[in-house]
């Protein structure tokens, strides 16, 4: 997120777009305007904000605004916007209830009438499937809905609570963890709307079918004042995690989370770290799981979820020092399931990272050292199977047994590579392990 230094988006002025052809220059027309002036990189652009009260809808009074981290979903690979002049597209949340208004700005547009140019795009048509039903054009029709804001509303029964400074805004908020159901009146309705942010966001996102009962709804409110100049506090969602409960035969349930957003504004807070881990006391709560699964986890989700499974489970016995450098065992697992529901890869990955914590990730220590060749051993094991499957297909035409050879060559080098990025990549948990949670054990 590209912040000012006092945490607030400034307008951004018309980029400048390379690889966009200009308009060639017009002896009997001086007065034509290049193409390229009519070209915005959507990115930079587009505008967030979250709307508290009516000073929230001045550029330079905004408390939370903030550009997106992806634009692809909604413009395309290129992100390039055609047919304006000084475009700026500002998306206004409601803070409560995320009621939705959309303003769009610029100082021209491009018409049929205008000599070398061509029909603008239509902005509304590609927002539109990523904004909520009932979203607003109408800047008259947004205030009367933000007068009748209810900043009090919050959906779902309290699971717990937790103070947190928030370092951007030199102010400690308090938190609200919920569970929600769609059985609430108006819930499902909610989620709706605030679930159009994460499109913004989370690659690949997709809006979900809230009426399906396997889902489940973990929201986050933050404790605020309205405003800069208002000394009255109200309840505002920043957040929420979204579980699947899928069937797993004969009767057991597998729990996927599927979304996992947090306010920009409010990321790096710990939040997300308390969000997981109620995440996890609800699963683990629920009857007949056989454990949790996360899909597709983006690399900062992947880091906080390493860090908070091995701080949960450097407590438990087999995960401590003198029993982890033994090596891997099924009790390991046994006991990572049993009070967390961790699934065997995650419990595999955690107990690789706390290895290499204890070691101090020190390349001359024994225990790195075998763990190395431990992970190197279990990550080429596919391939060695692989070759051993190639020597017993005698049976297979040359030309079919070239071309599987001929895929088999190329997998040395890269097996090599995928090892050395996963080990780098656990190493790097590790070190934060290391200064976070074992300084202390190690000295």
């Amino acid at each position: 997120m590209n912040e000012t230094h006092n945490g607030l988006l400034q307008r951004p002025k018309t980029p400048i777009l390379t690889g966009v052809p200009n308009l060639v220059e017009d002896e009997d027309n001086l007065e034509l305007v290049p193409r390229r002036l009519y070209f915005a990189d959507s990115m930079q652009v587009t505008n967030i904000k979250i709307v508290f009260t009516s000073n929230d809808l001045i550029p330079e009074y905004a408390q939370r605004s903030f550009r997106p981290n992806m634009i692809h979903q909604v413009f395309g690979n290129d992100g390039i916007i055609y047919g304006y002049r000084n475009l700026n597209i500002d998306i206004y949340f409601l803070a409560n209830s995320a009621k939705c208004f959309v303003d769009l700005h610029y100082t021209e547009v491009t018409s049929d009438d205008m000599p070398h140019h061509s029909q603008p795009d239509d902005i509304l048509q590609k927002l539109t499937p990523w904004l909520p039903e009932d979203y607003y054009l109408d800047k008259k029709k947004f205030m009367v809905a933000l007068d009748k804001e209810k900043h009090f509303k919050q959906y779902g029964q309290l699971l717990h609570t937790v103070q947190l400074y928030n370092e951007r805004e030199k102010t400690s908020y308090k938190y609200y963890f919920n569970i929600c159901s769609t059985e609430e009146p108006g819930f499902a309705k909610f989620h709706s709307r605030f679930q159009c942010m994460i499109v913004w966001y989370i690659d690949g996102a997709s809006q979900i079918d809230v009426e399906d009962p396997n889902w489940m709804f973990i929201y986050v409110y933050e404790s605020r004042k309205y405003g800069k100049y208002c000394d009255t506090t109200g309840l505002y969602p920043v957040g929420f995690a979204t579980i699947y409960k899928f069937f797993h035969f004969p009767d057991k349930v597998r729990a996927r989370i599927s979304q996992f957003f947090i306010l920009p504004s409010c990321q790096g807070l710990g939040i997300g770290t308390h969000l997981l881990k109620t995440t996890y006391e609800i699963i683990g709560g629920l009857a007949n799981v056989i454990d949790i699964t996360v899909e597709d986890p983006c690399p900062a989700f992947t880091r906080m979820r390493d860090f908070l499974d091995c701080q949960l489970l450097m407590e438990l016995e087999p995960f401590k020092k003198n029993s982890i450098n033994k090596g891997y065992s099924n009790v390991m697992f046994t006991e990572a399931n049993k009070h967390y529901k961790i699934n065997k890869r995650q419990c595999r990955r955690v107990y690789e990272i706390l290895r290499f914590s204890y070691a101090r990730c020190d390349k001359t220590n024994k225990d790195y050292q075998e763990l190395y060749t431990e992970i190197t051993d279990r990550l080429k094991l596919p391939f060695m199977k692989d070759q051993r499957v190639l020597e017993k297909i005698k049976f297979l035409s040359d030309d079919c047994r070239l071309d599987y050879i001929t895929d088999m060559a190329k997998n040395p080098s890269s097996i090599e590579r995928n090892v050395s990025n996963y080990i780098k990549e656990i190493i790097k948990t590790a070190i934060s392990v290391n200064v976070k949670l074992l300084k202390q054990q190690l000295e």
